[in-house]
This record gives C-alpha cells, structure tokens and sequence, in this order.
C-alpha cells in the first residue's frame, strides 16, 4: 500500500540521481582535461626551471620559481580536496538513492488498497506533494552546496609537498657533483679519484641480494640495487660503519611486462644507480625505474616496458641537474627499438625521448664538459652520438663501432675515447655537428680492444684492460702502445686510478695494483675474499667495493 511518504521517496530518489549524474560528468570533464597536470606541470614554470639551468646563480629567477610554485601547489591541492570532496557528497547521494530506491520497490510490490488510498483527502494529497518538492530541492541543494563549499575552501599545504610538486630544489651543481661518487665510475664516469687510498679492510657487510650494479656514494650514504627474479631492490648502507640503514622494493602500480629473462652475467639488478643527494635513482631488468629519497620511501615509480637484451639489460644511469638519463639500446638496428630518455628527476615523467638508430648494447651513457658545455655521450652499435642532456637535442654523431658493445666511453684530453670490441679503439673530437665520422676522428687503432671493462686515463696515457687480463698503456695523443703486461686472469671490472695507483681487479676477487707511468710498475696485490665483477667507489679517503655477497670498505 503506498503511503503518504511515497512520492517524498520518489522525488528525493530524482533529486539524488540526478545530483549523482552531474557530479560524475564534472569528475570525469576534470580528469580527461588533466587539470591537476596542467597546474603541476606547467609550461611557463618549465620555461623558468630552463631559464635557471643557464643562469644557476639568479636568485631573482630562483625567487619568482619559488613564487610560481606556491601559486601551483595551492591551485593544484585546491583542485585534488574539490574532486575529493565532490567525491564524498557523491556518496551521501548515492545512498540516499539507495534507500528511497528500495522503499519505492517495497511499496511498489505491495498490493493496493483503494479503500486506504481514496480514503485520503485531496488536501492531503496536495501537501504530500509539496512536501516532497520541497525535500527534494532542499536534499539537491545541500549535497550542491557541501561540495562546492568543501571544494572551494582554501586548500591548507602539508608541511612537505609531493615530489612532483618540488620546483624550489636547487640545481645541482657541477661542484657537488664532483665532490661525490653519484653514478658509475664517479661523477664523470671515468674511473679516476685525485687521492690515494688505503687497502686496509675498515669493514664488510651482507648485501641482501645479488646484483652486479657497483656502488655509488654521497656524502656518508651509499646505495646498491639488488634483486631477485620478480624484482628489484634499493639498499642504503651507512659509510662509516657498513650498518644496513633501510631496504626497499620498487612497486610499480598498473599492468606490467612479462618477467625478463635473467642471465647470471647480468641478472635483475645489473645497472649502477645514479644519486643527486636528495634521492636514489635505480633500474632493473624488468623495466622498472624508480626513486627513493634518502630515507627509503619510494617517490616515483614507472615501467618502461620489456628491456629485451641479448645477455640482460645493463645501461647504467647518469644525472644532469633534474634530468635522470637512461640509454635504452634494445634490439637490433634496424627494429626501431632504442632511444635515449630523459626523465624528471622529481616526478619521473618523461622531459625527452629520441630514437636512436642503434642495436643492443650495455654501455652507459656519461657525462661530459666541452667548451663549457656539457653532453651526455652514448655508445651503441654502430654509432658514438652525443645529446644535449636538457633538450635531448642530437649534437654530433660519428660511425665505426661493432656489436656485442660493453664498454663505455671516456673523455680524455677533449677526446672521447670509444671501443669497437675485439677491433679498434676511436678518438673523437667532440666539438663538430652532425656526422662527424670522416672530420673529426683523430686517430684509431686496429690492433683490438677490450670486450667488457671501461678504459682509463691518467691524464697522459690511456689504459685499456681487457677481460683476458691484458693492460696495455697507450699514448693519448695517437693510440701507440707504451707498454703491455698480462695478468693472465679474466676481468669484468672497470680498471680504476687512485693517486697514481690503478687498480685492476679479477671476476675471481683478487686485486692487482700498479703504479701508472711509462713502464709497468707493480705495487702488490690484495685478496677479496670472493668473486667480484663490479667497479670500485671512492668518497674521502675510502674505497667502496661490492664482492658477490658482501659490501667492502677499505681505507685507513
């Protein structure tokens, strides 16, 4: 039998209905728009964030960053509590439409009595009706006022924005760069420290899990990545007493790529992080790229697809200000499947990305300085390209490599020092444009050159280790061998300078040392203990090593 309440029910489940309607339109109009991008990621902020990359020292610029900034996060915070709060009278309609709702089916089912119904009077009749108008408008315009209300009302800022709303972080400089160990082989990944070191073991640790990735080091904090056959892990030691400060996973949220394929070469975690003293950078063999800050919480997280590589993925990562550089070589030339990517170091969203005509690889990308200038260099097979590491802009280009490409380059004497493998070693200016190959080679050598670890300079000869356990030291200026000894021990690690002591260590563990110079000059050697297959970090006046199951010091 339906009662007097009836059409109130009928009208507040209208009213409610239709409030639902109109909400979800706006949610859905917000987010297709990308308001909440647009205010994080604006262009005119962009365009000053670029402005400082020139002028690093304006603190009038910095200033009005900042400024620009407030102005973001307060409109951006004030967008995300309307669509929450929008969100949450959503709810409140949606239940009421549910109970009116199953109060109408319920009368609805009863069977009617028309006796009881036309016993009411007309005039009851009509202030049912009104009364039920009336609730209907007053329910429609308290759920609208609520959400514009909550919506609109000033948004109050955490005591610390998210990352992606960070723009007033200070640059990072070429000075705190260099003062650090923050990426594979040191700032300028090139394997050479200014002092001398102690081999006095100051202490050693368990890693957590396996990996090939050499530590990187700044200030008192070192990072490692490890991994298992789901996923990658971020380690964070103590520098001073080896101590295991935290351990996070990388967690990636959406659909993800099937796992790798691991190689025990490479496995998950064979990449060197890259820091830049306010977080941790790490990629791992299953596309995973991630950031942690300094106490281990995951900033950023994003999947860059399947890294399908012949023996695993390996490209270490390098820095420039906020850019974090990643060299993708993946398959064959001709696939179409390699770029170089840069990516916001705040928030992880993509700055750059060029295609790059080149096959699979595992040489990382570096830095350098030329005339004042800096490029990020990359090696894959067959081309030697440089980048602009802010516009991601081609600098110059030059032929004459091969595949199977392990080694990175180096830049001695204004010359990239670049390895075709198990052929020749090419010196290129790295001041022309475009295809530089039959202008600006300096000099070649066809005599062979090292198939996995990295060459060296000393800053008068070039050294170059080769994973049979050949050093041979050539001339800077025209490639010639000085002199050659052989180690007769395999090699994946780096050769690596402190002082004038190079350090030369074997896949089974044991350290050679010599003194560089015109001859081949020993200085002892020192056992690790176990197999090792990554490069030593160096930071004050200590040396950072990762063995297969441990993390070394060394230092007086």
């Amino acid at each position: 039998m339906k009662t007097w309440l009836y059409p109130i029910a009928l009208a507040l489940a209208i009213a409610s209905g239709a409030f639902l309607l109109a909400s979800a339109g706006l949610l859905v109009f917000a987010q297709t728009q990308g308001k909440v991008g647009a205010l994080v990621n604006s262009n005119v902020r962009m365009q000053l964030i670029e402005e400082l990359h020139k002028r690093p020292k304006d603190e009038a610029l910095k200033q009005r960053i900042r400024q620009l900034d407030l102005q973001l996060r307060q409109k951006t915070f004030t967008q995300l509590r309307l669509s929450a709060n929008c969100a949450r009278a959503m709810l409140v309609a949606l239940a009421t439409f549910l109970v009116c709702a199953h109060f109408l089916r319920a009368q609805h089912r009863q069977e009617p009595n028309p006796l009881a119904w036309g016993a009411r009077q007309p005039q009851q009749e009509k202030q049912a009706t009104r009364i039920a108008r009336w609730a209907a408008a007053a329910l429609f315009g308290l759920l609208a006022a609520m959400a514009v209300w909550l919506g609109t009302a000033p948004a109050r800022l955490p005591e610390r924005a998210p990352a992606m709303a960070e723009t007033s972080e200070p640059p990072l400089t070429v000075a705190e760069w260099e003062q650090n160990w923050p990426a594979f082989r040191g700032p300028w990944s090139a394997g050479t420290y200014r002092k001398a070191v102690s081999l006095t073991l100051k202490w050693k640790t368990p890693v957590p899990l396996p990996g090939m990735s050499s530590p990187v080091v700044w200030g008192n904090t070192i990072f490692l990545t490890g991994g298992n056959e789901k996923n990658g892990h971020v380690f964070c030691f103590d520098a001073d007493t080896g101590k295991l400060r935290w351990s996070s996973e990388v967690k990636v949220s959406g659909p993800l790529p099937p796992p790798p394929k691991l190689y025990e070469e490479t496995g998950m975690a064979a990449p060197t992080p890259a820091t830049d003293g306010h977080r941790v950078y790490a990629i791992f063999a299953n596309g995973n790229v991630a950031a942690f800050d300094f106490n281990g919480k995951q900033v950023w997280a994003r999947n860059l697809g399947a890294l399908e590589s012949a023996y695993g993925y390996s490209s270490s990562l390098t820095l420039w200000q906020d850019r974090l550089l990643i060299q993708l070589d993946l398959g064959h030339e001709e696939d179409g499947k390699s770029s170089m990517l840069a990516l916001d170091t705040r928030t992880g969203r993509v700055v750059w990305q060029k295609p790059r005509p080149t096959g699979g690889s595992w040489a990382s990308p570096i830095l350098a300085m030329i005339s004042g200038k800096p490029q990020v260099i990359t090696c894959g097979d067959p081309w030697v390209i440089a980048y602009d590491p802010v516009s991601g802009n081609e600098l110059w280009r030059a032929n004459g490599l091969g595949s199977d490409l392990a080694p990175s380059p180096i830049v001695a004497s204004n010359l990239v020092i670049a390895l075709k493998v198990n052929a020749e070693v090419l010196a290129i200016r790295a001041t022309g444009t475009g295809d530089v190959t039959q202008t600006h080679i300096a000099w070649k050598t066809t005599d062979g050159a090292p198939d996995v670890p990295s060459p060296l300079f000393d800053g008068k000869y070039l050294y170059l280790l080769g994973g049979g356990g050949l050093l041979q030291c050539c001339d800077i200026t025209n490639g010639k061998e000085k002199w050659a000894h052989d180690f007769a021990e395999e090699f994946y690690s780096s050769p690596a300078l402190a002082g004038n002591i190079l350090l030369t260590i074997t896949r089974k563990g044991k350290i050679f040392l010599s003194e560089v110079g015109e001859t081949f000059q020993p200085r002892g050697t020192h056992e690790l203990g176990e197999p090792c297959s990554t490069s030593p970090a160096f930071h004050g006046a200590r040396m950072y090593l990762r063995g297969k199951q441990h993390l070394f010091c060394f230092g007086e």
